[in-house]
């Protein structure tokens, strides 16, 4: 997780979503300079609790309302987020993006 105040500035911005639990964030969402979804954390102890599932549904809808297309980007070794995607009905593409990166 990021260790300075960008979260929290974020939220605060409603650049990105929060999940809160007796006040306490345990996960985010929010979009990349680009638009993809991305960015979905849920912080290890509130894991297994379908948080990140309602976390990706109020950000597709976010976009959706917003006449974006929802789209992420996943690291292939990402098991978890391509699995939670797959629940949710994403496809994912036959097709691979590349980043290059200086």
């Amino acid at each position: 997780m990021v260790k300075d105040n960008y979260i929290e500035n974020r939220l605060n911005a409603n650049e990105m979503f929060g999940a809160f639990l007796n006040n306490n964030l345990c996960g985010f969402i929010g979009s990349h300079e680009e638009g993809s979804l991305g960015m979905l954390e849920v912080l290890p102890k509130y894991r297994k609790k379908v948080i990140g599932y309602a976390l990706q549904i109020t950000a597709t809808n976010y976009a959706l309302v917003n006449h974006r297309y929802p789209y992420g980007e996943i690291v292939e070794t990402n098991t978890n987020s391509i699995a939670l995607q797959r629940k949710l009905g994403f496809q994912l593409s036959s097709n691979k993006a590349y980043w290059l990166i200086k």
